[in-house]
């Protein structure tokens, strides 16, 4: 069994995910971005972590994966949360 992923890992996922789909300005894009993009924003030994926080988020709903790939997007909710939790960071 692994360790558990605390909720502040989780956010900066999401934060990551925000900063991508973030267009000019703060406007919403409906990006899609590859899982191995937001895997290489954390170092080596965490990047297992991120594949386990990209599956909790989209079993919360927060995001979706597009169909036949590895690329995920934010969903209404999930892009709510992020302004919530992400404004005005630099991930």
């Amino acid at each position: 069994m692994g360790k558990k992923l605390n909720q502040f890992f989780i956010e900066k996922v999401l934060c990551v995910i925000f900063n991508y789909t973030r267009g000019r300005e703060g406007i919403r894009t409906r990006m899609h971005i590859q899982g191995e993009l937001i895997a290489r924003k954390f170092p080596k030994h965490q990047r297992g972590d991120v594949w386990r926080a990209l599956r909790r988020l989209e079993a919360e709903g927060l995001i979706e994966k597009k169909g036949g790939t590895e690329s995920y997007w934010l969903t209404d909710r999930g892009w709510r949360r992020a302004l919530e939790v992400c404004s005005d960071s630099n991930e």
